[in-house]
């Protein structure tokens, strides 16, 4: 049984969850609320915002999406 895979799709997924940990990492070191505050700038609580809390997780929301889709083709091939 052969299976296909999408390798830029799963590259593109293991990126995201490697964004989503580091925003983690930063909300357990600090906490919730806290998270922001402590950073050293204003710049790098905007980074934060951004590009890790703002892009990493859209960007693994999608490919979750594409996934399922993929996933209820599959089965509606097979029967």
């Amino acid at each position: 049984m052969g299976l296909k895979r999408v390798s830029f799709v799963d590259s593109l997924r293991g990126f995201s969850l490697l964004g989503i940990l580091l925003a983690n990492l930063v909300i357990f070191q600090y906490g919730m609320h806290g998270a922001l505050k402590n950073l050293s700038s204003q710049s790098e609580g905007d980074f934060v915002r951004v590009f890790i809390g703002g892009s990493f997780m859209p960007i693994f929301t999608l490919l979750f999406g594409f996934s399922f889709i993929k996933l209820i083709e599959s089965v509606a091939k097979k029967g």
